[in-house]
């Protein structure tokens, strides 16, 4: 995400300077979207899987807290 984040910043800059075209800033920012919904997708996965080995151990009150502490943030 980080790279995406770069690059649209980069081409942004360029178009801003009259160096590029915004075709390409969309292009960036598309692929920006796109790392942005594949990291919270990814994130949710990490969720989703600790949620399941709570699960399976009988316990999920340390995932509960887990959640808990992680929507203070």
């Amino acid at each position: 995400m980080q790279a995406a984040q770069e690059t649209e910043l980069r081409v942004r800059k360029r178009y801003e300077a009259e160096l590029g075209t915004v075709i390409e800033v969309a292009e960036a920012q598309r692929l920006l979207a796109q790392a942005e919904v594949e990291y919270a997708l990814s994130r949710l996965s990490v969720w989703r899987a600790r949620l399941l080995e709570a699960k399976a151990k009988g316990n999920l009150n340390p995932s509960l807290e887990l959640l808990k502490n992680a929507s203070v943030k």
